[in-house]
C-alpha cells in the first residue's frame, strides 16, 4: 500500500470521530479503543516501509539517476507518517484528558508551551 494510501486511513481520525465512536447512536464502550488498535498496525507497517526505503537509499549509489525519485518519495512519505501519527496522538490524547477530567479545557492541551518561560 502506498504512503497516500495509507495517509487517507487518518483522514478522519479526530476527537469528535473517537466521540462519535463512543457516544453516538451505535456507539460502544470500547469502540474508540478498538478504533485506535485498528490503526497501529498501520503505522507500524508504514514505519517498516520508511526503514527499507532509508537503508535502500543509503545502499544506492549517489550518482543512480533514480536517487532523486526515491528521495523525493522518502521525503513525502516520511512527512505524511509524521503527520498521520500527530494526528492519532492528538485525537487519542485530547479524548484522554476529556474523560479523565484533567482540568484543562481540551482545546488548550495542544497550546501549551509545556511549562517553558
Amino acid at each position: 500500500m502506498s504512503w497516500d494510501m495509507k495517509a487517507r486511513l487518518f483522514d478522519e481520525v479526530s476527537y469528535g470521530k473517537l466521540w462519535d465512536l463512543e457516544m453516538g447512536p451505535d456507539g460502544y464502550d470500547d469502540a474508540p479503543d478498538d478504533y485506535i488498535r485498528t490503526l497501529l498496525p498501520v503505522l507500524t507497517d508504514w514505519k517498516r516501509q520508511l526503514e527499507r526505503m532509508r537503508a535502500d537509499l543509503r545502499e544506492m549509489p549517489a550518482h543512480s539517476v533514480y536517487r532523486p525519485g526515491n528521495e523525493r518519495r522518502l521525503r513525502e512519505g516520511s512527512a505524511a507518517y509524521q503527520r498521520a501519527l500527530l494526528k492519532l496522538s492528538e485525537a487519542w490524547l485530547t479524548y484522554f484528558f476529556c474523560w479523565q477530567g484533567s482540568d484543562t479545557p481540551t482545546s488548550l492541551i495542544f497550546d501549551v508551551d509545556g511549562g517553558e518561560s
